[in-house]
């Protein structure tokens, strides 16, 4: 009992001394604290960045050590305002950037991101984004919207978390094992690892004053910040909080790869955006208008890119060049978006939304077939685990008005031969036409597509061509595009049934949050049981025997922290919800017929079986309906 005293009071010591060391907060001896910021200037709430639009192989990726000062600094020494001296002091963040870190220094870069999710929705109601910057040198860009998270561009989600093997979700903590950093690889694992000569062959490894994975050139000073954004080892940082590293930066269980953006560019041996007379012991402020799209560098995809910024403030990127590829470094006191807007005009009000258990997103998401597992005896179109797929294009039949697209291709639609819709045969063959790309995401690992619209769910045939990298190495090809007519696996009929295979294929435990969320924290999540029309009554329970249906439905087994603690909130920080789409996932495939033990002891009852065993919009669906999700979030419009 002791010595667990001894190792609780050991691990409290070394938390305190680490927050202090590593992630210290603005102090103000005579104010209250600081309200935070939309843009956070901690370090541990950026990332390395994924590469901006327009730059490629030929552009470098040069070295940016990002971090808070162990010493504060005095305000006063930053803004000619009437304080006491070292009466106030400010947490600053400082980027130190060397371009010639590859050995090549030409067109180099780098760059930090940031996740941003709207709590007051300030952007949308100002006029600039104003900064406070020290710095005469170096060229700083700053990307704001819809940003890819995909940090080292292959396409798949890099993360420490691991998928749990049975229930396939992963916790949200670093747990034992996964502490290797976003390369997944352990230092003994990385090419070239030498114990004595070449510890860390991939360089990140995190270390800080003495706590971390120590390296061979660590002086392990206070002022020594060469190796406090590594992401193996860093579990002990207290900026992380015990989550893991990953790509996801806005928790949505998914890669966004979207690009829809607009760059400003700031280079400080110039005068664009400098605020006149703002030059004050080296600090300076610059303003950028947000509602002039001419004063923008670069603006990506700017058909879906709107002004003002905030209806797409999704990301935050900081990257950087040099224009004498020369070393430098800029230090941020504050970022901030001022000049706000009167009621009347646009910005975000709260909205309420009802959802009945039968109103699921159709035709959203589906399996590309069945995952076996080894008691299993899988067909050629079946999935098991290790297999991955490397290529598809997906098909819809092809009509305009009430005719087949005559320059659309035939095909065969087939599907197991045990499927009773039975398509293989003459009466099959359809016109089809390809449906773009951009349209849909697929998960390669875990074969599902999800469509950005409901094109899955339209009364039309969808059907799949794929390439699939077996657990065993060997390829196969799903189908065929080669010659006419097309041979393709048959993902839904158009007038499905529970009796076909296919029937299994889509999710409907998916349910549209009606448009993206664009505050994860004004998100509220509640489900009531009660009949159609008793939605405001006010009467309706949320629970059953005093436990909340989001916690009996697995939507609540976190709290906010990622602790494995139920909190009465939805899990919105978790594979729950994914906020870029709109959409709410629960665990289970059919959530208001579940017999899952979410609680222990606990399962939902009634059950409403019906609404999973007919097709969609079936009236004994309709009428089978006891339970409701309730939605409150904001959305963009008039202030009032």
């Amino acid at each position: 009992m002791k010595s667990k005293f001894i190792i609780l009071i050991l691990l409290i010591v070394l938390t305190a001394t680490l927050y202090i060391a590593c992630d210290r907060s603005p102090v103000d001896s005579q104010d209250d604290p600081p309200e935070a910021e939309l843009i956070s200037l901690n370090r541990g709430d950026w990332t390395k960045s994924s590469k901006p639009a327009g730059l490629d192989q030929t552009n470098p990726l040069g070295k940016l050590i990002w971090y808070n000062p162990y010493s504060l600094t005095p305000s006063d020494e930053i803004w000619d305002s009437e304080t006491q001296v070292g009466a106030s002091a400010t947490n600053t963040f400082w980027m130190e950037y060397n371009p010639s870190d590859t050995g090549t220094v030409s067109g180099s870069w780098a760059g930090i991101m940031q996740s941003v999710r709207i709590a007051l929705a300030r952007e949308d109601t100002a006029q600039y984004l104003e900064l406070c910057m020290y710095g005469n040198r170096g060229i700083i860009h700053i990307d704001m919207g819809s940003i890819s998270e995909d940090i080292n561009g292959n396409g798949m989600l890099d993360t420490e978390d691991k998928q749990d093997p049975y229930s396939l979700i992963s916790n949200g903590i670093i747990d034992q094992g996964e502490d290797c950093g976003l390369d997944g690889l352990f230092d003994n694992d990385e090419p070239g690892y030498d114990e004595m000569n070449n510890p860390d062959p991939n360089g990140d490894n995190w270390y800080y004053n003495g706590w971390g994975i120590i390296g061979n050139n660590d002086d392990g000073g206070v002022y020594d910040y060469s190796h406090i954004n590594g992401t193996e080892g860093n579990a002990y940082d207290p900026t992380k909080y015990g989550r893991p590293d990953t790509e996801d930066l806005d928790n949505d269980a998914g890669l966004d790869s979207q690009n829809s953006y607009v760059s400003y560019k700031i280079d400080l041996e110039e005068t664009d955006f400098f605020v006149s007379g703002s030059n004050y012991n080296g600090w300076k402020t610059y303003r950028i208008p947000l509602n002039d799209s001419l004063l923008a560098d670069t603006i990506i995809n700017p058909g879906d890119f709107p002004f003002p910024i905030g209806s797409r403030l999704l990301y935050v990127r900081i990257w950087l060049e040099s224009q004498s590829d020369e070393p430098f470094e800029i230090g941020i006191a504050a970022v901030d978006f001022v000049g706000f807007k009167e009621p009347g005009e646009m910005g975000f009000i709260p909205k309420e939304y009802t959802i009945r258990d039968f109103q699921y997103a159709y035709g959203r998401i589906f399996d590309l077939g069945r995952t076996v597992y080894n008691h299993d005896e899988p067909s050629e179109y079946d999935f098991i685990p290790g297999d991955s797929i490397i290529y598809i294009e997906v098909y819809k039949s092809g009509r305009i008005g009430p005719d087949p697209d005559p320059a659309a291709p035939y095909a065969d639609l087939y599907v197991d031969l045990d499927d009773t819709s039975n398509y293989v045969n003459e009466n099959a063959k359809t016109k089809v036409h390809q449906i773009g790309p951009t349209e849909y995401v697929i998960h390669p690992t875990e074969h599902w597509i999800l469509f950005n619209t409901a094109n899955g769910g339209s009364q039309d045939l969808i059907g799949y061509f794929m390439i699939v990298k077996r657990a065993s190495g060997k390829i196969d090809t799903v189908g065929s595009v080669t010659e006419e007519p097309y041979q393709l696996k048959l993902l839904r009929n158009n007038n499905v049934l529970p009796s076909f295979v296919t029937w299994n294929y889509e999710w409907r435990n998916v349910y549209s949050l009606q448009r993206q969320i664009m505050d994860l924290k004004s998100l509220e999540i509640n489900i009531y049981k009660g009949g159609i029309g008793t939605e405001n009554s006010g009467e309706n329970l949320d629970h059953q025997n005093g436990v909340k249906y989001i916690k009996i439905l697995g939507l609540d087994r976190f709290d906010r922290n990622g602790n494995r603690v139920p909190d009465g909130l939805v899990d919105v920080y978790s594979t729950i919800v994914d906020p870029y789409r709109g959409l709410l996932f629960f665990p289970d495939r059919k959530p208001f017929a579940s017999a899952t033990e979410f609680v222990e002891g606990v399962v939902l009852d009634p059950q409403v079986n019906e609404i999973y065993d007919l097709p969609y919009g079936h009236s004994t669906l309709i009428q089978s309906t006891k339970y409701y999700i309730k939605l409150n979030y904001l959305i963009y419009d008039y202030i009032k």
